[in-house]
């Protein structure tokens, strides 16, 4: 027998309107967890932004990294919304 599967065996039956929802609720949750370490983790960039600010004595990499924190503050908003959009698609 082949490890393939073919013909009546592949169609895909639709599932039970309860284990769909189950399948809806596992997955909200898991776009709620992968939100909130994404959020973490802007903020930890964020922080280690101003520190290297902070420890460096050359004023343009003080400027890179302080300016580097001020877009990604700007633009955090649009970050979190497409990798809430792309999570939706992609799960």
């Amino acid at each position: 027998m082949n490890a393939t599967t073919t013909g009546e065996a592949a169609i895909r039956h639709p599932l039970p309107r309860e284990t769909a929802k189950i399948l809806d609720d596992c997955r909200d949750l898991a776009i709620h967890r992968l939100l909130l370490s994404f959020t973490s983790m802007l903020d930890r960039v964020g922080d280690l932004l101003i520190l290297r600010a902070e420890k460096s004595d050359v004023r343009d990499e003080q400027a890179l990294c302080l300016d580097a924190r001020g877009v990604l503050m700007s633009e955090r908003a649009n970050l979190m919304a497409e990798f809430e959009r792309n999570l939706r698609l992609l799960v």
